[in-house]
């Protein structure tokens, strides 16, 4: 049962190299994101599914669940995977003052932080 793939929509969700507590959490949420309607059929999730699952069985095999680190631990993990296969790139940011001036500390980094940091220091 393990192996077995999940249809959904235009894409099938294969389960391979998670052990079974693994799959089956994932299994779960993801009938809870069609339960509630957040994804239909006709979406194209199977592709992100697969990716997260290939993560998982690369970097995190031998993990039995998810709830076995913080999110904030498994989003860093997850970043860093699709940073190392060049799939994500670090966006590159720069914030200017009124005056068209860069700020210092603008020019990339870590998204919502570095917005906050920058604007304050504006």
């Amino acid at each position: 049962m393990r192996k077995c793939p999940l249809g959904v929509g235009n894409g099938i969700i294969r389960f391979v190299g998670l052990t079974d507590q693994l799959s089956l959490e994932l299994k779960i949420a993801i009938r809870a994101k069609f339960t509630t309607r957040e994804w239909n059929v006709k979406s194209k999730q199977a592709f992100l599914v697969n990716r997260i699952v290939a993560w998982l069985a690369t970097d995190h095999s031998t993990t039995t669940s998810l709830l076995d680190q913080p999110l904030e631990i498994w989003v860093h993990s997850f970043r860093r995977y699709l940073l190392d296969r060049g799939v994500l790139r670090q966006p590159i940011q720069q914030e200017l003052t009124r005056t068209q001036v860069i700020c210092p500390g603008s020019g990339g980094g870590s998204g919502a932080l570095t917005h906050a940091a920058s604007v304050a220091s504006c």
